[in-house]
């Protein structure tokens, strides 16, 4: 039984490592996508977790509306990362993009659905990147062993 749960959590991580790859390519070439003007037609949060002690973390959520050849698009994909905020950290980015600005986004030319506020990687990429590796290896030791 536990060799079926080891089985089933390497699967679950090497997908979470391949989805994280892919997370990490379009945040790497985002920043040769195209700029384009875009309107703020949303801006807010949602309470992620509660931490231990005072912190709570948010997740902003950004919604823009931008058009390419013609057709009208809806995003709300700020960067690749999607970290969550703290409260001071919010406030920030909501006085920053609030409902109605005009700003500048980056967007895919392959597939113009598909574009972002803050183009490029982050060193939560890598971090992130290092500890699913890392725990796909401690799994597949596992197996073996």
């Amino acid at each position: 039984m536990n060799q079926l749960f080891l089985y089933i959590f390497t699967v679950l991580t090497a997908v979470g490592c391949i989805k994280l790859l892919l997370n990490l390519y379009n945040a790497g070439i985002s920043k040769e996508w195209p700029e384009y003007s875009a309107t703020i037609i949303e801006s807010g949060y949602e309470k992620v977790e509660e931490m231990d002690g005072p912190g709570v973390v948010y997740r902003i959520i950004i919604t823009y509306r931008y058009i390419v050849s013609g057709v009208q698009y809806e995003n709300s994909n700020y960067d690749f990362c999607n970290q969550s905020v703290d409260k001071y950290e919010r406030e920030q980015l909501l006085a920053r993009y609030p409902a109605g600005k005009k700003i500048t986004i980056r967007v895919n030319p392959k597939n113009p659905v598909s574009s972002v506020i803050v183009a490029g990687t982050t060193w939560w990429h890598y971090t992130w990147l290092i500890l699913c590796f890392a725990f796909f290896y401690l799994l597949l030791k596992a197996l073996v062993n």
